[in-house]
């Protein structure tokens, strides 16, 4: 079994020439490297998604290599949907973690605490949409002293 050269684990072929690419994903196979060849998806072993970040959201898009000009047109339009109010609201969630894990007995019990704040009304995206971050954190307080009261 012949082994990867120390420290590298990838390879990416992105040639002009598609003998000089195979040779390359043949090589890391052999050297059990993964290896990307760009725009050949069957000689791939990993795909390089286009991602949209905000704070903690990453959202990852893939065309399997169909179109990447698709996948960027995706991104952009998925950063419009997604904006920072959402990012805004993870963290937010994040930080009312520690205290459903610690009050909450059952992942049901903590499911359903998050599933009515981000699903329900008012809606905690519209109200960080309209700067109002104090209506989200007195929704949570509210839910968090409905949540605790049916777990009693």
């Amino acid at each position: 079994c012949a082994r990867r050269p120390r420290g590298h684990f990838l390879a990416i072929a992105a040639t002009a020439s598609t003998e000089t690419n195979i040779a390359v994903f043949e090589e890391a196979e052999r050297r059990a490297m993964l290896c990307n060849v760009v725009d050949v998806p069957p000689l791939c072993s990993f795909i390089l998604p286009a991602i949209v970040r905000s704070g903690p959201i990453a959202i990852a898009i893939s065309t399997a290599g169909a179109s990447p000009a698709l996948a960027k047109r995706m991104k952009r339009e998925i950063a419009e949907l997604y904006g920072p109010e959402h990012a805004e609201l993870a963290a937010i969630l994040n930080d009312a973690r520690g205290w459903a894990k610690a009050t909450l007995p059952t992942f049901a019990a903590r499911r359903d605490f998050f599933e009515a704040i981000v699903n329900g009304d008012p809606d905690p995206v519209e109200l960080l949409r309209a700067g109002d971050r104090a209506a989200v954190e007195r929704l949570i307080a509210r839910r968090q002293a409905e949540a605790t009261a049916a777990a009693v």
